[in-house]
């Protein structure tokens, strides 16, 4: 089987991630497609039709789940554990390492729906943001998508530019125009954040504010919905809303003076805690790495290492 044959698809399908994956000729993509079919391989599911439909799928939801449980699979046997699959109305994932063991439950949380040229963006303007000296933060988003490609150059020019001129300003905001692009760029003066705040493609629409979603996500996953023994139960999470920070964060997990905590004293506190990514999509595995949130009311608190994951490939996989 070809996992990337895409040649039936029809003109509606050529908008979802999948396709983009299978037919994107880029770095990123080539390294994902190589990868994937590696962790195929030994992914206990792999037998089963309706995962690889889903891994397959061009509804953006199913093949972002699917992706998320192969690639948190995989993340924990790079990091030394034993991950086994959960049964019916169980945790996705049994995790033992010597004697500790924990049940696994993955999410994703947000709208998945996003333009291509957001993923041919995203890298860039990553690296772009990252070059900005310190104590500058920068939302950018996208208003209008241009047919030609955007100059990150003359947009990194244009914002070093603004930011001289605004040296005393705590925050101000300047829209940039080339090329049929329109971009609105907000310049915040504040710690540097450790999370991309970068916006997402187009504009003219209420978007979801991240600390609802990640709530709600979180809230579809308690532990009662499952048959979770008396041992820790973590809630692995991909946010794919790029607004996420950690403000935003700290307000759907512990809450404010308006706003409900999830980890709240009197609730949740057989959830040992929440191993967050931030925008983890096939193309930039490489570039995310998750945050281990604690539950600090947890029944059965467990500490969890840093975790990371190898992107290698071999050269012979296709």
């Amino acid at each position: 089987m070809n996992l990337y044959e895409v040649s039936n698809a029809r003109e509606f399908h050529r908008n979802s991630q999948f396709y983009f994956l299978a037919t994107d000729k880029g770095v990123d993509s080539i390294k994902a497609r190589k990868t994937i079919t590696q962790w195929l391989q030994i992914y206990p599911d792999k037998e089963e039709a309706h995962f690889t439909s889903r891994l397959t799928s061009f509804l953006d939801s199913d093949h972002l789940a699917a992706f998320f449980e192969m690639y948190i699979y995989n993340l924990f046997i790079a990091n030394g554990y034993e991950p086994e699959r959960g049964g019916m109305k169980m945790p996705d994932f049994n995790i033992a390492r010597g004697l500790d063991t924990f049940q696994c439950e993955c999410t994703l949380a947000g709208d998945s729906i996003h333009q291509r040229t957001f993923f041919k963006c995203f890298r860039g303007f990553n690296k772009l943001l990252s070059s900005i000296p310190d104590p500058y933060s920068i939302h950018i988003d996208v208003a209008k998508e241009g047919e030609n490609e955007l100059s990150l150059t003359k947009l990194k020019r244009f914002i070093l530019n603004e930011l001289n001129r605004n040296l005393n300003s705590t925050e101000f905001s300047r829209e940039f125009g080339i090329n049929d692009w329109l971009l609105n760029l907000e310049f915040f003066r504040k710690e540097h954040l450790e999370y991309c705040i970068l916006g997402r493609l187009g504009g003219g629409f209420m978007k979801p504010i991240a600390h609802e979603v990640l709530f709600q996500a979180l809230q579809d996953k308690r532990p009662n919905k499952y048959s979770v023994n008396e041992q820790p139960y973590i809630i692995a999470v991909n946010s794919l809303e790029p607004g996420l920070t950690k403000d935003e964060i700290n307000k759907a997990l512990f809450g404010d003076y308006n706003y409900p905590a999830f980890l709240a004293k009197d609730k949740n506190t057989s959830i040992s805690g929440i191993l967050l990514f931030n925008c983890l999509y096939p193309q930039w595995i490489e570039l995310v790495n998750p945050q281990w949130i604690p539950n600090p009311h947890a029944k059965y608190p467990i500490d969890m290492p840093n975790l990371t994951i190898g992107f290698s490939v071999s050269e012979e996989t296709s």
